[in-house]
């Protein structure tokens, strides 16, 4: 039996997931990790979202995904300690991180914070309904292409690049981008919300395979790693 995966990348409205149930391909919008968990229980979900939070040293695995994406390297934030991702303030944020790794959180860090600090709960505290495994879209995308993407996922360029990948690898994208213009408003989902659920959903199709070679663990024993497509390094 094929174990049943799910692609699932953080947007305004929580959580937007991209899977398949009976035969079809469906998206659908969660508002929090928990209710995502409960209604696709025993998926693995390929998610966009930092797992692993390391207090003093930065990630090594943000480095490595950074050395394949040249000019899109900046897609790969910085993702902050537990202790500035836990703290109740920006400011608060910025003072515990520069004295842990000697730099402050940009304010998008720190709006992504809530959404790390959720996935991180659920993952220490949560159970096991659902495996989550990090995976980046742009680096899932580079891979497939063979080199990185020309374009941001923000322009028409951009999206036209990565719906033809999607298209190639089989997904039926277009679809997909219908069913979000009739359940969601672009304020709730965007289109590259889409397509980066949709090439995590993808990534399956490969043989997933960890970035790194060796595990990394946090101070909580929470593994730091990224999956990517096999064979495509």
């Amino acid at each position: 039996m094929i174990e049943p995966v799910v692609g699932v990348d953080g947007c305004r409205a929580g959580w937007l997931a991209c899977f398949r149930q009976n035969e079809d391909m469906q998206i659908r919008l969660f508002a929090t990790i928990e209710d995502l968990a409960q209604s696709l229980p025993g998926y693995t979900a390929y998610i966009d979202m930092p797992i692993g939070l390391p207090e003093a040293e930065a990630r090594q695995v943000e480095k490595e995904a950074r050395s394949f994406l040249g000019k899109r390297a900046c897609c790969v934030f910085s993702v902050p300690s537990r202790s500035a991702v836990y703290a109740s303030s920006y400011a608060a944020s910025c003072a515990i991180n520069f004295s842990l790794r000697g730099m402050k959180l940009s304010r998008q860090t720190w709006n992504l914070c809530a959404k790390i600090k959720q996935l991180d709960q659920f993952i220490r505290h949560g159970g096991s309904a659902m495996e989550f495994l990090e995976a980046h879209p742009e680096l899932v995308f580079c891979l497939l292409k063979g080199s990185p993407m020309l374009f941001s996922k923000h322009t028409q360029e951009g999206r036209k690049q990565r719906i033809e990948l999607l298209d190639s690898a089989g997904l039926p994208i277009t679809a997909l981008l219908d069913q979000q213009a009739r359940r969601y408003r672009r304020s709730q989902v965007a289109v590259d919300d889409i397509l980066d659920a949709a090439v995590l959903f993808a990534l399956s199709l490969f043989e997933p395979t960890p970035l790194l070679a060796h595990t990394v663990f946090d101070e909580c024993g929470i593994s730091s790693n990224m999956m990517i497509p096999a064979g495509r390094l």
